[in-house]
Order: structure tokens, then sequence, then C-alpha cells
């Protein structure tokens, strides 16, 4: 049983999260324990990845060591919450490793899905965006299907959708 179980389980609260998120940079030892914990299917394990992007704004060199496996472990995971949490963390850094064809789809998926919360969507474009920069022959599709989502797309996808899509 993870450490951060009990205390994850507690509350949604902001000031708890970076109360875990200070003990674990006191600690960072603990940092393990907290990604076990985070892809668990624990219905407080995406709380263990919000502590990580707390952890994230003041030393991303904690986080990195965990991108890769972030990246290999996304497409599994069941609650939205981690995703979007995930999706934001590798949207923050530049890919660990070349993606593979089924998280590019993963995201394009998620981006295209209108149940998914707004939040994920948003970092998945924000991903592929920062695929298409390593991969420019990406560019065209990723430009339509932003389009696309922009048609019926909340404020949060249509502003994201025109930032990127004057860089593309």
């Amino acid at each position: 049983m993870s450490a951060f179980t009990d205390l994850l389980h507690q509350s949604s609260s902001e000031a708890l999260i970076n109360s875990v998120a200070d003990m674990t940079l006191q600690r960072p030892g603990l940092m393990e324990e907290l990604w076990e914990f985070a892809i668990t299917d624990d219905p407080a394990a995406w709380k263990a990845l919000w502590v990580m992007d707390k952890i994230h704004d003041t030393r991303p060199d904690l986080i990195r060591p965990y991108l890769k496996r972030m990246l290999d472990n996304v497409e599994r995971l069941k609650q939205s919450g981690q995703k979007r949490q995930i999706l934001k963390l590798l949207s923050l850094n530049p890919l660990p490793a070349d993606p593979t064809g089924g998280f590019i789809d993963f995201c394009f998926t998620l981006l295209q899905s209108k149940s998914e919360p707004i939040a994920g969507r948003v970092y998945a474009m924000q991903v592929l965006y920062n695929i298409s920069e390593r991969i420019p022959e990406f560019k065209n599709e990723l430009r339509a299907v932003i389009e696309d989502a922009m048609i019926e797309g909340t404020p949060g996808i249509k502003s994201r959708g025109r930032k990127l899509l004057r860089n593309l």
C-alpha cells in the first residue's frame, strides 16, 4: 500500500495536493512510490499525477525521468483525470522518445472525442502540435483535425486551436 493512498483519498483540495507535493520535494525518494500509485486504477490516482504536476512547477528535473513511462502508459489509463495530467506534463516537455502510432492515434481520438473533458482534449491538441514540430509531414492532418474540432468546440478548444493554427 502506498504512503500516498490515505492522504490522497482525503480530499481534492489544492492545499492537500500542495502539502503532498512539498512532502515529496523534501523526500525525492518518494517519487517512485508516487508514480506507482499514479498509474493504478484507484479513484484517487489522478491526484498523484496532480501532485507530480505541482512538483514539475518547481522541480521539473524530478518529473523528467517519468516522461517516457507516462508516454508508454497513458493509453491504457481509464480515468480522464489521469490522461489529462499526463498529457499536460507531456505537453510541457520535449517528448522523451519518438511517439508510436498508437500514441498518436490515442491523442487524435481524444482530441476528437465529444465525451472527453475539454482540458484533456486541449492537452492532446498541444501534444500533437509538439509532435508535428518533429514530424512536419504530420502538419496537414493536424491542421484539418484542429479546424474540425473548432467547429463545435468550446472556447478552450477554439482558443488553443487558433494559437496552434497560426503556427502550423
